[in-house]
């Protein structure tokens, strides 16, 4: 066989000159190695050195991803250039090319990867990868003498401190996510560990969220939406802005340094999806979300798949804390969310009142019947009266009415009110007692308002038609003024979630010549069931002003204003309708109805052609119109209204004596009944009567010339006759509340105004609550509610696993009083209502005396707890106790923990912890997970050897010291078993050189430890870690499970002391705040050795 010319050499080794020629092969096999260049040794040494071992290789899958991100990276950072500029013409193709890249990953990136795919990419751009160091105007450091460099040496990185967006990489990521962002994205995770920015210099920008959240609304609108979480960590977006005055002055404070605000303003301008865009902290959060919720209808108008919302304190606002934002807000996310599990709103200020709204589909109407209403809304002094049957109530059913009644999802906040301070004030005040209690419902009356009927105004078969319509020619005239029993209503938007009406003012590309005239198709189908979704608009009384042609909506952040002087209870003002202007590329507007909610500037007289509710009317009436003449005084058209006794709940007469009146009360309850034929149906027999209806008598066509937009009613089709008559007939078994009732497991309202009047509703409705989040104090006072009221005596709780406890009842365990006016006209009410809430409430207070009663009262609360809740696995438990009040030897009061068989973990608050130490003897050998904070300077540190002594089952230590030190005892016991199974220790303040020595040398399984600075009592401020110390102590313990370390202000002193420690920690995969105090040659060796470390995957954080 001839010489067969091939390559030579080693793969990797530069090729040869020129061909090598081999013999012929002996023994028929060919030596292909080129045996004659390379030595078989070193050859085998050579691929040893080239060999790297990839744990976690890359798949084409995502080497593809981080190329298409590469690419929209550098798109991007045009585009945000070109919003930089003034030039009209660069905007416009600033707008275009948006498009291009979203339509570009549309079409490219679909089918059933598309979800996993997009999750991929937006977990890439909010990692440390992007913005890219060339597009942060960084530089690696070049070294002069190629040939003196170490390869094995770091590249210095150049950190420009221009706060500038060009040094910054601002944007970068908003702008790639937005284009990302589509329907099918499963969970958005906005933590510190994951959204990491090369942004170092402070007083850059932020993360723009709310920014990136208007294009998961556009992206929504109208498709099936696949979301799954929405995750926020604590304190992740910033507080409100300041006012311009503070900004001017911080400007000025600040310069030279160039301030970016003005230039965020301006991307997010054109980068926000819509109109829709309002700040980029915590405010626009709030705006964004409560628009997803109630504006985006997406396919199914709910999101099904979403069962994780995470929202902690960044949703804390001032506008959060207006009770009408704050009850819409949470009375969207409880009906749109029908399988939600987590919702997390810990740190916020909730209410209850307003917490009602997240389990009932409507709130107000369902407990309505137990609430005192005013008669005149419009007129505060006007007089107050309870729910009365024999009179038209606006909030009750009423088969006419084409949205059912007239003011559906009402914002009204609903207060929970002890019984006995809701039965003292009508008994002390029986004349005032209506307006002092306006608002307020009894806890037992909330308890089983889900299982109470609904009132129905019944009505004949035949509604009349328009005369308007009906007459010969058309009248631009107000069809108010043509006949005196004709009102007008509110107007709902009917039919925003279907799809085949006129686009709603949410959904994108409405024709711009829908004009007001234009009625939904809804009308003519049959009337919906309580069980449809609640619709995504709920609009209260307006009017459209302008009837053709579209007008542009106005941005909402100029009508946000926040109305400091504004109180608690003030409902919303209803403003005009302004239709929303859609053109260019797919936009979103604002529900009308979100600018009623914070707008505070009213329009309180309807125009010509619009629609009006009684209380507008009653305004034209004071005015002089023409309806004053023709209208009949409430007297005249319910001539027995006054000497009838109106029925509260539909039953109770309101009686002005201070005796009791339920013997009248079931009397008039007796003949109200006997009147009224079919005076209570079923739920199922009143669907079926009101499909009958409304398809043997289907709504009157009013349009006598022909179709307007495609249907056949006027725009005053829906206009309300008011009933000569009244009489109402209750539908049983009505679906009160939301769906997510049933799903809901864990509640944080940790840190909230959330009081204890409303935890038995909580607990007696949420059959799957596991939590109610941490430091929920009032939950002792809930359970002593609950096992007040008739028939729960007995009551047992088998689901919920947390339990949070005080020992400080004179703040969580009284009655709340907050109801009475603050006005000078109820100050003897106030101070009444302060003298009976301290005579009611069950408390020892803080005083020096009575030990022994404030020891048997946490005894009695602890048992309470333990023979109600009896699988609880964690106890949050706070003793205010400033002074020694329990010794070693009272374990008695403890005891009753004993009963929680599943108790694992303990989240213990103490101000002095002599207090809590025959807690820990008690249960300290159940506990795995213990969490303790002490407010106390510590003595000899015997407390951290009585934490060793007392749990030596514990997997996880945490420690809250705040500014204290944790010391340790001279004698460090290594001759005893302390820690063995503990594996996570964390002590957020300093500790003492023995309390170290004490722990590293007792946890042999620990594999992450964080502590703060090691001091010593001559230096209390420094880290005082040598070399020596460590030597000793991995004599005693050489912790090879220790795979994370965080030691603050770790100084390494010397080369050997860093390569000590990085060689004698075989399992370290993480460590941070090292301080090399090294110089020279030695900076360079640690960085060499480190790098061969690092390829193991070693993380090193170090300055």
């Amino acid at each position: 066989m001839a010489a067969i010319p091939i390559p030579g050499g080693v793969p990797g080794d530069p090729p040869p000159g020129e061909f090598l020629l081999l013999p012929d092969p002996e023994g028929a096999v060919l030596n292909h190695g080129g045996v004659h260049n390379v030595p078989g040794e070193d050859r085998v040494q050579n691929q040893e050195e080239r060999k790297v071992v990839l744990k976690n290789p890359e798949s084409l899958e995502d080497y593809c991803i981080m190329s298409y991100l590469k690419y929209l990276e550098t798109e991007v950072v045009t585009y945000i250039s070109l919003t930089q500029s003034k030039s009209h013409l660069i905007k416009g193709v600033a707008k275009r090319m948006l498009q291009i890249l979203k339509d570009d990953i549309n079409s490219k990136v679909t089918g059933i990867a598309s979800s996993s795919v997009r999750e991929k990419m937006v977990s890439i751009i909010l990692s440390e990868k992007f913005p890219s160091v060339e597009y942060c105007n960084m530089y690696q450091s070049e070294s002069k003498d190629d040939a003196a460099s170490d390869a094995s040496d770091e590249e210095e990185m150049i950190v420009p401190v221009c706060p500038n967006i060009c040094c910054t990489g601002a944007f970068v990521q908003e702008a790639m996510m937005g284009i990302v962002m589509c329907a099918e994205v499963r969970q958005l995770i906005f933590t510190a560990d994951k959204v990491r920015s090369r942004r170092h210099s402070p007083g850059t920008l932020e993360f723009n969220v709310p920014v990136v959240l208007t294009h998961l609304l556009g992206a929504t609108d109208g498709k099936v939406s696949q979301l799954e979480r929405i995750v926020f960590s604590e304190n992740y977006v910033k507080e409100e802005c300041e006012n311009e005055s503070l900004k001017r002055k911080r400007r000025s404070s600040n310069l030279p340094r160039l301030d970016q605000t003005d230039k965020q303003q301006v991307f997010a301008r054109h980068f926000g999806m819509g109109n829709i865009y309002d700040t980029s902290d915590r405010r626009g959060i709030a705006v964004d979300l409560l628009i997803l919720f109630r504006d985006i209808q997406p396919k199914g108008v709910r999101y099904h798949k979403l069962t994780e919302l995470v929202l902690k304190n960044n949703i804390q606002c001032k506008l959060y804390s207006r009770a009408n934002f704050q009850f819409e807000f949470l009375a969207r996310i409880g009906f749109c969310c029908p399988r939600l599990r987590v919702f997390d709103v810990f740190g916020t200020d909730t209410w209850a009142d307003c917490l009602i709204a997240l389990f009932f589909r409507d709130a107000f109407h369902s407990l309505h019947r137990y609430l005192y209403f005013m008669e005149n809304e419009e007129d505060e002094c006007s007089e107050y009266h309870p729910h009365d049957t024999s009179r038209y109530c606006q909030f009750c059913l009423d088969q006419w009415h084409p949205n059912r009644m007239e003011r559906p999802n009402t914002n009204n906040p609903v207060i929970p009110l002890l019984d006995s301070v809701y039965n003292h004030v009508i008994k002390r005040y029986p004349k005032r007692s209506f307006c002092i209690l306006r608002n307020c419902v009894r806890v037992s009356d909330l308890i089983r308002s889900t299982e109470s009927t609904v009132f129905e105004l019944v009505r004949p078969l035949n509604a009349p038609t328009c005369q308007n319509c009906t007459s010969k020619t058309n009248s631009d005239s107000d069809p108010l003024s043509t006949e005196s029993s004709i009102k007008t209503r509110l107007r709902t938007h009917r039919n925003s979630h279907d799809s085949s009406g006129p686009c709603s003012s949410s959904q994108f590309g409405a024709s711009p010549s829908s004009s007001a005239c234009i009625k939904l198709k809804k009308l003519s189908k049959p009337c919906s069931s309580p069980v449809e979704p609640r619709h995504g608009h709920r609009r209260s009384s307006r009017l459209n002003k302008a009837t053709d042609g579209p007008s542009s909506l106005k941005s909402p952040r100029n009508n946000f204003a926040d109305d400091e002087h504004h109180e608690r209870w003030e409902l919303s003002e209803h403003v005009p309708e302004v239709p929303a202007a859609l053109s260019g590329r797919r936009s979103i507007s604002k529900s009308r109805e979100f600018l009623n909610i914070i707008d505070t500037e009213p329009s309180s007289v309807p125009s010509e052609g619009g629609m009006m509710t009684r209380s507008m009317k009653r305004k034209l009436e004071s005015s002089g119109s023409n309806e004053t003449v023709i209208k009949k005084s409430k007297s005249d058209r319910f001539p027995m209204a006054n000497s009838f006794d109106r029925q509260r709940r539909g039953t109770t007469s309101r009686r002005r004596g201070t005796k009791s009146c339920e013997p009248e009360r079931v009397n008039q309850e007796r003949r109200l009944t006997e009147d009224v034929e079919e005076a209570v149906i079923s739920l199922e027999q009143w669907k079926k009567e009101r499909h009958e209806r409304d398809t043997k008598y289907p709504a009157s066509i009013c349009n006598n010339g022909g179709e307007a937009g495609g249907l056949k009613f006027c725009d005053h089709h829906d206009l309300w006759f008011e009933p000569e008559s009244i009489k109402y007939r209750e539908i049983d078994k009505w679906p009160h509340l939301n769906e997510c009732v049933n799903s809901l497991e864990i509640l944080n309202i940790g840190g909230s105004n959330v009081l204890g009047e409303f935890l038995p509703f909580l607990l007696l409705h949420t059959p799957r609550l596991k939590s109610l989040g941490q430091w929920l104090n009032t939950m002792i006072y809930g359970l002593e509610i609950l096992r007040d009221l008739p028939g729960y005596q007995d009551y047992k709780n088998f689901q919920l696993q947390e339990f949070s406890y005080s020992s400080d009842r004179s703040y969580f365990c009284d009655p709340y009083i907050g109801f009475v006016p603050e006005t000078p006209d109820f100050k003897n009410v106030r101070r009444e209502m302060v003298r009976f809430s301290t005579k009611s409430a069950t408390k020892t207070g803080h005083k020096l005396r009575l030990h022994a009663a404030k020891r048997r009262q946490i005894r009695d609360d602890i048992d309470l707890m333990a023979t109600t809740c009896l699988n609880l696995r964690k106890v949050n438990l706070v003793v205010h106790y400033k002074f020694t009040m329990m010794d070693d030897s009272h374990t008695q009061v403890w005891e009753p923990l004993l009963k929680l068989n599943n108790l694992v973990e303990l989240d213990l608050v103490a101000m002095r912890f002599e207090n809590v130490r025959s807690l820990l003897s008690v249960i300290g050998s159940r506990l795995e997970r213990l969490t303790v904070e002490c407010d106390e300077e510590q003595g000899n540190g015997s407390e951290i050897v009585h934490l060793a002594r007392t749990c030596p089952n514990i997997s996880s230590l945490r420690i809250l010291l705040g500014d204290k030190i944790l010391r340790g005892e001279m004698t460090l016991h290594f001759g005893q078993i302390f820690f063995r199974k503990l594996e996570k220790l964390v002590v957020e303040g300093n500790v003492h050189l023995h309390g170290f020595a004490f722990l590293w040398g007792h946890c042999h399984n620990l594999k992450y430890m964080k502590i703060g600075l090691v001091v010593s009592n001559e230096l209390p401020n420094t880290n005082v870690l040598i070399q020596d110390v460590f030597s000793l102590l991995f004599q005693v313990n050489k912790m090879l499970h220790l795979e994370e370390l965080h030691i603050k202000n770790l100084k390494i002193r010397s080369l050997a002391m860093g390569t000590f420690l990085l060689d004698n920690l075989p399992s370290l995969k993480k460590a941070s705040n090292w301080y090399l105090d090294l110089c020279g040659e030695d900076v360079t060796a640690f960085k060499k050795h480190l790098r061969k470390l690092k390829n193991q995957g070693l993380l090193l954080d170090y300055d």
